[in-house]
């Protein structure tokens, strides 16, 4: 059965009272429909040993699939990884339910594109999944592993072209939604996805694990754009400003000076 657990919840909306007028504000960030995008930034060494690659190591960015597919696709990009250091895995936790008839995930990659990457195993179990020399209880929901021989590896390349990993991940009920918002105060791990990556130092023979807080949608997103209604009710409380301003004027002008 692959069930997740609801780890987090939704941050209310901040509101503004202003002349008696109640206007909701959605700040950029704060609203995110299912079908928005989702970047994760790596920047963050966990364990082991850090890359010698220049931080942010590595983004994922994880769209919805379109038409009658369920599922999502997700681009891994190890822009800041040196030559022959390389990622063998990453962890998700996520968040919402799935169905209980839902088919185990199918994958399929993207190779038109050279030098690429794809993974070699996707697999679903609520927190349950460990990612080796992270430091922590095993507890992730998504694993997707990548290939650790010469051959097909996710790794840094110096200079371009850089390798990447462009894949579908096709399961009933899967959206971005499931990977946005995650709150990364879920004890004992605050990292949203974490990332083992080997190939480090100058005998290439260490390894380390680093992190991504929580994940983002990009700026200029429209899942991020504040909504009409919220900036109608931001100009009517402006409106409403200026005629209590204007009501007070006379009554100012007619109070007698002291002497």
């Amino acid at each position: 059965m692959n069930l997740f657990k609801l780890k987090s919840s939704f941050i209310a909306l901040p509101l503004t009272l202003a002349a008696s007028t109640c206007a909701v504000v959605l700040l950029p960030g704060e609203s995110h429909a299912e079908n928005g995008t989702v970047i994760y930034t790596y920047d963050q060494p966990v364990n082991g040993s850090p890359p010698v690659g220049q931080a942010p190591w590595m983004t994922v960015t994880i769209n919805n699939l379109t038409g009658a597919q369920q599922g999502v696709k997700v681009v891994v990009d190890p822009f800041g990884l040196a030559t022959d250091e390389f990622i063998s895995a990453i962890g998700f936790n996520m968040v919402g339910t799935f169905p209980a008839t839902s088919p185990p995930p199918t994958f399929s990659c993207d190779t038109t594109n050279p030098p690429y990457a794809c993974p070699d195993n996707i697999s679903f179990n609520p927190d349950n999944i460990n990612i080796p020399g992270d430091g922590n209880l095993p507890e992730y929901d998504l694993l997707i592993s990548f290939p650790a021989s010469n051959n097909g590896r996710l790794e840094g390349v110096t200079p371009p072209p850089k390798t990447t990993s462009t894949f579908d991940i096709a399961l009933n009920g899967l959206t971005t939604g499931n990977f946005f918002p995650y709150i990364g105060n879920d004890n004992p791990n605050r990292y949203s996805s974490v990332a083992k990556v080997q190939g480090i130092g100058y005998t290439r023979n260490l390894s380390g694990v680093i992190g991504a807080d929580d994940p983002k949608d990009p700026p200029g997103d429209p899942q991020s754009a504040p909504g009409p209604l919220p900036v109608l009710g931001a100009v009517a409380a402006f409106q409403a400003s200026r005629r209590l301003r204007r009501r007070m004027k006379p009554t100012a002008a007619a109070a007698p000076r002291s002497a």
